[in-house]
């Protein structure tokens, strides 16, 4: 919610959320603030779990490394 709030996220926003773990904030984010979360991570188990939790909800969590996104 202090991450949220200090971000003064709005519904419609975009979030990225670089090593989303499980995606508990991004759940927390869409759920509490109306917000699309793209979030990535470089644990596949993680990504599994946390693709199940979100399901259904605007997030997209994928597997990549943070510094392939500069390229």
């Amino acid at each position: 919610k202090l991450v949220c709030d200090k971000l003064a996220l709005q519904a419609g926003m975009t979030v990225l959320d670089i090593g989303c773990g499980w995606g508990s904030f991004a759940k927390y984010a869409a759920e509490n603030y109306g917000v699309m979360v793209d979030g990535i991570t470089i644990s596949r188990e993680q990504l599994t779990l946390g693709q199940a939790l979100c399901q259904g909800l605007p997030i997209e969590l994928i597997f990549k490394d943070y510094r392939d996104l500069l390229k």
